[in-house]
């Protein structure tokens, strides 16, 4: 591929007979030097913004693993809680029952099986919000993604961009949206489980 530099140092031989009018062949270069120039500086642009998008989805993609594999363990956390509760919950209740007489052996079931639900609700609110997160982060993800892939699309389709030398890098819109995602996940991004 041609650099600008290299299009401004063309030099044609002088033909004794017949040759190139010189002046004609510099009014069409330079025109075409500066077209260039700019189609150049815009690719290496394009070039650069669109590897910074794709080291930013694979961090995105590795996160994505990271919650994925949180959401995994909060789960098998969830039943471990919920199995741990309820054999407590059956030892309790054996217990109740052989010591029926007594009352406190009565209130002491009851209070298990009371702490057996608390711990199931608790277990469920605690994959319900993992799962929640997860799932806007996923979204989110989607959404970085569809807006990167029309942004390459449009650098592989340069043919059609040459015909507007001026047009802008990004649109705004989409530098926008792109912004507020990064933010959301950003500021959504959980503390210390």
């Amino acid at each position: 591929m041609f650099t600008p530099k290299d299009l401004q140092e063309v030099a044609f031989d002088k033909a004794m007979f017949g040759g190139y009018d010189m002046q004609m062949v510099d009014e069409f270069l330079e025109p075409l030097t500066q077209d260039y120039i700019t189609l150049y500086k815009e690719n290496a642009v394009l070039k650069s913004k669109l590897k910074i998008l794709v080291e930013k989805l694979e961090d995105y993609r590795k996160q994505e693993a990271s919650m994925q594999k949180a959401l995994m363990n909060a789960q098998n956390s969830a039943d471990a809680i919920v199995a741990d509760a309820q054999r407590k919950a059956s030892r309790i209740l054996n217990d109740a029952e052989v010591s029926a007489q007594d009352r406190a052996a009565v209130q002491a079931a009851a209070d298990a099986g009371r702490s057996m639900e608390d711990a199931r609700a608790l277990a469920q609110e605690f994959i319900g919000k993992v799962e929640a997160e997860v799932y806007r982060q996923l979204k989110a993800l989607r959404r970085l993604k569809e807006l990167t892939e029309p942004q390459q699309t449009a650098a592989v389709a340069a043919p059609a961009a040459r015909e507007e030398a001026a047009a802008p890098v990004m649109d705004p819109e989409v530098a926008a949206v792109i912004g507020s995602a990064v933010e959301e996940i950003v500021s959504a991004a959980p503390e210390e489980v």
